[in-house]
C-alpha cells in the first residue's frame, strides 16, 4: 500500500476528462476531488501487478495474503 491515491472520475465526467481540449482548471479539480473511502475496498493482488510485463485482467484478483519471510 502507498499514500497515493488513484484519481477515479465518475462515469458521468469521463467525455469532460477525455477531452483533450478540456482545460477548465477549476472543472478538473472539482472532477478530482477525494473519493469517499466507504466506496473503496483495499485487498492483496499478485506483485505481478509490479512489472509492465504483465497485463491482465487477472492482475486484479484478490490473492492470500502471505507473510514476509522477514517478519
Amino acid at each position: 500500500m502507498h499514500d497515493r491515491m488513484p484519481v477515479i472520475i465518475q462515469p458521468e465526467n469521463y467525455e469532460v476528462w477525455l477531452d483533450p481540449n478540456m482545460t477548465d482548471v477549476t472543472r478538473i479539480q472539482l472532477m478530482t476531488k477525494s473519493y469517499p473511502e466507504r466506496f473503496l475496498k483495499a485487498y492483496p493482488v499478485s506483485r505481478r501487478v509490479n512489472s509492465p510485463q504483465h497485463d491482465s485482467a487477472d492482475l486484479i484478483e484478490e490473492e492470500a495474503l502471505q507473510r514476509d519471510e522477514h517478519s
